[in-house]
């Protein structure tokens, strides 16, 4: 498995990969701790909970940026940047497929 993979991942059959107990048994607790190429670090959040924390930090900024542009940029300007953007991101699809 590429060091890159391997924090994604996070369980320790892939660090001890090829041990394992007299009984056969391989290690499947989590990883504490992973790398990305020579750099080792200290894992602090599971991932679900550093995901859950992204959504919710991305989610306050886009609230907070829309109410801030609402108050210098009127609805209907706004109405029609994000249909153009909407045509214009399907067009940029249609042409690449």
């Amino acid at each position: 498995m590429s060091d890159v993979l391997r924090p994604c991942i996070g369980w320790a059959a892939e660090r001890n990969a090829g041990q394992s107990d007299r009984a056969g048994h391989r290690d499947h607790r989590p990883v504490e701790s992973g790398s990305v190429g020579n750099r080792t670090f200290k894992r602090t959040f599971p991932e679900p909970t550093g995901a859950s924390l992204a959504l919710i930090v991305a989610s306050g900024l886009g609230g907070l940026a829309g109410g801030i542009v609402s108050q210098y940029v009127s609805e209907k300007v706004l109405h029609y940047v994000a249909a153009a953007g909407f045509i214009a991101i399907g067009l940029g699809t249609l042409v690449r497929a």
